[in-house]
């Protein structure tokens, strides 16, 4: 997961939607070549990495979301990632999208090293020893990351538990 080019990290804190480019402070953006996966760190998610991806084979809303379900949102902070949420509004995604991160291309940002790749977005959480592979057929968990119980509002949720 470590391989690739090292990018600028600070080419990758602002994001833009209709033109209006909005500077993220320690925060970054980025969006793969394919445009599918859309990552974003933020005060929002309490710093965690959030990524919106258009998934080939979406699950079904659970029947407990109310609301918007949006099942590529993947919320990844070491110790847990979810795929899928129910949404009122985009979160920190109101804000637009951030810089193409090319394929081959590694960008480190606070606990976080992300490779964009064309088999998907692989991330890794130093402070955790955890990773996921993103991509258009779903989250994949690396190091402590295993299936636990999928909460009501998710499509599923992987942790260090």
């Amino acid at each position: 997961m470590r391989a690739g080019a090292p990018a600028d990290e600070a080419e990758f804190r602002t994001a833009t939607r209709d033109d209006v480019t909005t500077q993220l402070g320690e925060y970054v953006a980025f969006v793969t070549p394919s445009g599918k996966t859309r990552c974003m760190t933020g005060e929002l998610s309490d710093g965690a990495l959030a990524c919106l991806v258009t998934l080939a084979d979406p699950p079904p809303q659970p029947d407990e979301v109310y609301g918007e379900w949006v099942p590529g949102w993947v919320e990844f902070d070491g110790t847990e990632v979810t795929m899928g949420a129910g949404r009122a509004d985009p979160g920190q995604f109101s804000a637009g999208t951030g810089a193409e991160l090319p394929y081959g291309s590694t960008l480190k940002f606070g606990d976080y090293q992300c490779r964009s790749d064309q088999a998907g977005v692989f991330c890794i959480n130093f402070a955790h020893q955890s990773g996921v592979r993103i991509s258009d057929t779903g989250v994949e968990p690396f190091g402590c990351l295993r299936k636990d119980d999928t909460p009501p509002d998710a499509a599923a949720r992987y942790s260090c538990r």
